[in-house]
């Protein structure tokens, strides 16, 4: 996944930019600050490094 990469999305009726790739970026790099429920959530979305966190 590429850092650089945006999505639109809408909540509430507002638009918001959204970088998905920074964002799983962290979460790898600060993996071992993450909570159980946190590293369930992404072993559920299929992230292949939480599987061995």
């Amino acid at each position: 996944m590429k850092r650089v990469h945006r999505e639109w999305v809408v909540f509430d009726g507002q638009e918001h930019e959204l970088a998905p790739g920074v964002c799983y970026s962290n979460r790898k790099q600060r993996r071992g600050r993450l909570d159980q429920e946190q590293v369930e959530a992404l072993r559920e979305l299929g992230v292949t490094w939480a599987a061995g966190a």
